[in-house]
C-alpha cells in the first residue's frame, strides 16, 4: 500500500522540477522514485518474476546504448564521467526498467490516469493563476515558493513566461505536450462532470501551455497533431477500403454488420471529436484577447508573433544565434570523433554548454554507436504504439512525437516525462492484453 502511494506521488510530482527541491540533483520526483526502488527491494526474493510481454525487443536497445556510453567513458574518462554515467542508468534503470515494473506490480491504469489528469489540472490551475496575478495585478506567486532558479523570463518585454512548478518555460511545455493529450483523453472519457465542467478545464490546460510561450512546443504540438491525425485518417481509408474488398458494402450503405462496426468505432478522423474542436477554438479567442489586451496598449498582431516567428524560424534573436552556434560546434565535434564522442561530462568538466539538443548532446559526448541504438528504440516504441490496441492509442502517440521533438530543443534528458508516459503505455497495453505480440517480442 504505502509503495503504491508513493508511485502515484511520483507521477502527481513528475513536472515539479524546479520548486521544492531538496537539492539540485534531488527533486521530488527522483527523492520518490528512489524510495519507490527501495521499498521494493525486500519483495524481490519473493516477487522475482517478470511478466512476459512488459519488456519488448525494443529495450534491448537501451541496454546496447548504455553498454556504448560506458565504452565512450572507458575510452575518455573525465572528472564527471562518474556523474554522467550514474545520470543516465538513473533515468533508464530507475526511470524506465524499474519504473514500468514498479507500476504494473503495485497500480493500476485507471488510477494512474486519474492521478495524472489531477496532476495536469492543478499545474495548469496555478501556471493560469500565476500568471494572470502577475500580468495584471503585480503579484508574483512565484517569490513565495521555493525554487532552483527565479522565474524571470519574458515574451516581448510585456509578458512573464510561465514556469509553474517547472525549472523553465520550456520544461513546463514540454511536461504538457507529452503527458497532456492523455491527462485530456481521461479527462473527457469520464462519466461524471458534464461538458461545461471539461470544456473550462480543457480551456485552462490549453492557456496554461500557451503562456508558456514556447515556439517549439506549439510548433512540435501543431506537427505532432497533424502526423496523427494523417495516419488515423488513413487507418479509417483502408478500414474502408479492407470492408469494400470484402462485399461488405451494399449499393449506397454499409451491410449491418459493417454498420454496426463503424457505429462503435469514432466517427472523426482526427484524434479529437467535434466538441473538443470548438474547445479548442474557444481558448485560442480567449487567449488572444487576454494576450493582445494590455492595460498599457493594444499589441498589434505583428509585433505579438514576431517573437515567435523569429524563435521558430531560428532567425533575429540571441537565443536562435546562440542554439545555432551550439549546434554548429556539435556538428564539428561529432565529425571529429565521430564513433565514441569525446565522453559523458566532457563539455561539462570543459565548462562549454549543452548543445541544447539531446540527439546532438549525446551523439558529441557518446558518438554515433550511443545514439543509433537510442534512436533506433524510439522508433520500435513509435511501432509499439501504433500496433497497438490501447484506448488512448492517439492520445499517447501525441504525447510520444511531440516529446521526440521536443528532445531536439532540450538537452535535459532527466525530465522524465516521455519515460512516465511509455511506461504507463507498457503498462496499459500488458494489463489491458491489447498489445501485438509480434511487436512486444
Amino acid at each position: 500500500m504505502a509503495l503504491a502511494l508513493v508511485l502515484y506521488l511520483y507521477i502527481f510530482f513528475v513536472s515539479w522540477t524546479g520548486s521544492f527541491v531538496i537539492g539540485e540533483w534531488f527533486p521530488l520526483h527522483v527523492v520518490l522514485l528512489v524510495t519507490a526502488v527501495i521499498l521494493y527491494i525486500p519483495r524481490l526474493a519473493n516477487d522475482s518474476v517478470v511478466p512476459r510481454g512488459l519488456y519488448g525487443s525494443e529495450d534491448a536497445f537501451i541496454c546496447i546504448g548504455l553498454m556504448m556510453i560506458m565504452i565512450s567513458a572507458i575510452l575518455h574518462p573525465n572528472p564527471k564521467t562518474m556523474n554522467y554515467l550514474m545520470a543516465y542508468f538513473y533515468i533508464f534503470g530507475a526511470g524506465y526498467f524499474a519504473l514500468k515494473l514498479l507500476l504494473y506490480k503495485n497500480t493500476s491504469v485507471e488510477k494512474l490516469l486519474w492521478v495524472n489528469m489531477a496532476a495536469v489540472l492543478l499545474v495548469a490551475v496555478f501556471t493560469v493563476t500565476d500568471f494572470l496575478l502577475y500580468a495584471y495585478r503585480g503579484v508574483d506567486i512565484q517569490q513565495f515558493i521555493p525554487r532552483v532558479k527565479p522565474a524571470s523570463a519574458t515574451y516581448n518585454i510585456i509578458f512573464r513566461r510561465s514556469y509553474g512548478l517547472a525549472t523553465e518555460p520550456t520544461i513546463l511545455c514540454y511536461y504538457f505536450n507529452t503527458l497532456g493529450p492523455l491527462a485530456l483523453w481521461q479527462l473527457w472519457r469520464m462519466r461524471r462532470g458534464g461538458f461545461i465542467i471539461k470544456g473550462v478545464l480543457s480551456s485552462i490546460v490549453g492557456f496554461a501551455w500557451l503562456t508558456t510561450f514556447s515556439a517549439a512546443g506549439v510548433v512540435f504540438m501543431a506537427l505532432s497533431v497533424f502526423i496523427v491525425t494523417v495516419i488515423r485518417g488513413a487507418g479509417w481509408i483502408i478500414a474502408k477500403r479492407k470492408a469494400l474488398s470484402k462485399k461488405l458494402w451494399d449499393s449506397d450503405m454499409f451491410s449491418r454488420q459493417t454498420a454496426q462496426k463503424f457505429d462503435q468505432s469514432p466517427r472523426w478522423i482526427g484524434i479529437i471529436n467535434m466538441p473538443l474542436r470548438r474547445i479548442v477554438m474557444a481558448v485560442l479567442c480567449i487567449a488572444g484577447l487576454l494576450f493582445f489586451y494590455t492595460p498599457e496598449r493594444l499589441l498589434h498582431i505583428q509585433d505579438f508573433a514576431e517573437p515567435l516567428v523569429d524563435k521558430v524560424t531560428l532567425t533575429g534573436t540571441s537565443s536562435a544565434h546562440d542554439r545555432m552556434s551550439r549546434w554548429r560546434m556539435a556538428l564539428e565535434s561529432i565529425e571529429d570523433h565521430p564513433l565514441e564522442g569525446i565522453g559523458p561530462g566532457a563539455l561539462s568538466t570543459a565548462e562549454q554548454g549543452s548543445s541544447t539538443n539531446w540527439y546532438l548532446f549525446l551523439t558529441v559526448e557518446s558518438g554515433i554507436l550511443s545514439i543509433v541504438p537510442f534512436g533506433t528504440f524510439l522508433l520500435c516504441c513509435f511501432a509499439r504504439i501504433l500496433a497497438s490496441n490501447v484506448a488512448a492509442k492517439y492520445w499517447v502517440l501525441v504525447g510520444f512525437i511531440s516529446a521526440v521533438l521536443h528532445l531536439t530543443v532540450i538537452s535535459t534528458i532527466q525530465h522524465p516525462f516521455l519515460w512516465v508516459l511509455l511506461a504507463i503505455f507498457s503498462v496499459a497495453c500488458l494489463k489491458e492484453g491489447n498489445c501485438d505480440a509480434v511487436v512486444r517480442g
